[in-house]
């Protein structure tokens, strides 16, 4: 027998296997069904791979994984499938990749040995159960994000770090980043191309990097871009209109897949409230999980955007900007372009507003100088800063300690390098917004939309709410004696001090 038909052979095996496998996690929990069948199926060689999209597996491995338990494909499976509801493939800049690798296997593993003891087998058992029982004791909830703040609090070392890992990874995370890191030449093996197995043609597996889609209609129009992220053939050396306009169709394609698993989510964890009691009590930790994880969370960025207001700005309109026409043009003429993009662009962006501090003793320094951090950094981009801008930053406890003016990038900066806290008493939120109304009467103000306080909510409301959206943006859940009229926005600590 060639290698070319034991390798058929192997495929065929593989994916009737998996097919079992999908089998078996259907009817045991059946909340799942939309999200197994909303992943798409590839071969590829080493092990598992997921990016919220497609499954890949390698047929040799998946076979090895049956033979030693034929349970353990199911959990494999599993594993893949938690990682996508639970949205770890959905990262941003600056993460420390190890440790964020470790923190979501760890988690995953947690979840499946609560609601899913039965298929794990004697996979590392004991030794996973130790490690969860000790690092649940010191992060909750026990999410991939608060164990990930954990990691990173005690600078957990890499080598830590890839030794769990080894004790609860499944599968290959380099797909959930954007630019995973290459295996040399020598260690990169031919893919196997799929045969259709007998019986099992809706979920044909193909090769990952196949240019043709596959069978699943839910991959349909989720291919890579129509041009190469290095503008393909252009003799111009790249071009940034070019580039941002395909960074952009990027990031629309990722958002629009996070909402899908985000639906996905609340949905699953929707049937497990209602119907919880045909799941089985185990099932109630996964809800916990879900409850925390599909808790109304804000952007930053896009929550001050609520009080934006339009205006022209210098930047190239790539909304009305038709690529074809200008990459003929590149092709036709060199470095002459047929159209460019319109240099004025309406959009809208943040201009009037002001930024409450409280300063009480309840309210940590760290915290604060983090959150400006984090709002200096959203106001500097030129997605959310005009160049002249008319905001005000008011430091308060119980009065007024501090009001400064900001009209421009270079005002930001260096009150963001000097800035000092003042106050240090108690907590009162009504001299902020008396403050404000006097601006506003002075003529100061007149574009205001809105303000948000950032505090720990234990001061005296305003008993009315003022003629502008006022958000009071709190460190944990907010009291219970929040008005109606205010705008709630819940942070965590990590939100502010460890940007995901």
């Amino acid at each position: 027998m060639t290698k070319e038909e034991i390798a058929k052979k192997q495929l065929a095996l593989a994916s009737k296997v998996y097919s079992l496998s999908s089998g078996t996690l259907l009817i045991n929990m059946r909340y799942m069904a939309k999200a197994i069948s909303r992943l798409g199926v590839a071969v590829c060689e080493g092990s598992y791979k997921c990016d919220g999209r497609t499954v890949s597996f390698d047929p040799a491995h998946l076979l090895a994984r049956y033979r030693q338990s034929e349970r353990l494909p199911v959990h494999d499976q599993l594993h893949m499938l938690m990682h996508c509801v639970f949205r770890h493939w959905h990262t941003g800049e600056g993460l420390d990749r190890a440790r964020w690798n470790a923190a979501c296997d760890i988690v995953t593993e947690a979840a499946i040995m609560r609601v899913a003891a039965d298929f794990c087998d004697n996979d590392k058992i004991a030794e996973k159960s130790a490690e969860i029982l000790e690092l649940s004791l010191k992060v909750r909830p026990f999410t991939a994000e608060k164990l990930y703040a954990y990691f990173c609090s005690i600078d957990l070392p890499e080598e830590k770090a890839e030794e769990y890992a080894g004790i609860f990874g499944v599968d290959n995370h380099t797909g959930w980043y954007r630019d995973p890191p290459k295996a040399p030449e020598d260690e990169e093996p031919p893919h196997i191309s799929p045969e259709i197995v007998e019986g099992d043609k809706d979920r044909q597996p193909e090769p990952e990097d196949s240019d043709e889609p596959g069978d699943d209609p839910t991959q349909e129009g989720e291919g890579e871009d129509s041009l190469p992220p290095d503008g393909g053939d252009n003799d111009s050396g790249g071009d940034s209109g070019l580039q941002e306009y395909l960074e952009n169709e990027r990031r629309a394609r990722e958002q629009q897949l996070d909402e899908e698993w985000k639906q996905m989510s609340k949905e699953i964890q929707s049937e497990l409230e209602n119907f919880g009691k045909y799941h089985g009590d185990e099932s109630q930790y996964l809800v916990q999980l879900l409850e925390h994880l599909n808790r109304e969370r804000y952007d930053y960025g896009a929550f001050l955007k609520r009080f934006a207001v339009s205006g022209e700005v210098m930047r190239a309109d790539l909304d009305a900007f038709e690529p074809g026409f200008y990459s003929y043009g590149l092709s036709l003429y060199g470095n002459v372009a047929l159209i460019e993009p319109p240099e004025y662009k309406e959009t809208h962006l943040v201009r009037d507003f002001v930024i409450a501090i409280d300063t009480s003793g309840s309210v940590r320094g760290d915290l604060v100088q983090a959150f400006m951090q984090k709002t200096y950094n959203i106001l500097k981009s030129t997605e959310s800063f005009f160049t002249r801008v008319n905001i005000f930053i008011i430091q308060c406890d119980t009065e007024v300690r501090e009001a400064v003016q900001i009209t421009c990038q270079a005002d930001l900066d260096r009150y963001i390098a000097k800035m000092e806290l003042k106050g240090l008493g108690g907590t009162d939120f009504r001299p902020v917004f008396d403050y404000i109304d006097d601006l506003r009467g002075k003529g100061v103000l007149t574009g205001l939309k809105g303000m948000v306080y950032f505090t720990d909510g234990k001061g005296i409301f305003p008993e009315r709410k003022p003629p502008y959206d006022a958000a009071f943006a709190f460190i944990g859940e907010p009291p219970e004696s929040v008005p109606a009229w205010a705008v709630k926005l819940t942070l965590e600590r990590e939100d502010i001090m460890d940007e995901r």
